[in-house]
């Protein structure tokens, strides 16, 4: 995918993803990782997938604007978590 949308918050390059420039090239490598990765990348996704429900995204919605109410200022980028099954691949920024 490329970086538009909520796509990266929800792809983790490598993990249950691959992040794509738009021209021929990336597009093309972007297909052949996803091929040769396929089932740890679709693994990866079904259990990420799985925390997008509307409960937990309301839970997280309620604790950004109750830490903006009390005045705390919420993490802007949520740290890169380590993933033991993350596919050796190269970064797309």
């Amino acid at each position: 995918t490329t970086r538009v949308g909520n796509m990266p918050e929800l792809i983790t390059h490598g993990h249950n993803g691959v992040f794509i420039k738009r021209d021929a090239q990336s597009i093309l490598e972007g297909v052949t990782i996803a091929q040769e990765h396929l089932e740890v990348l679709t693994s990866n996704m079904k259990k990420e997938i799985q925390s997008w429900s509307w409960k937990n995204r309301g839970q997280h919605y309620f604790e950004m604007f109750d830490s903006l109410i009390a005045g705390k200022c919420p993490v802007t980028r949520i740290p890169k978590r380590f993933y033991p099954e993350t596919v050796p691949i190269p970064n797309a920024d």
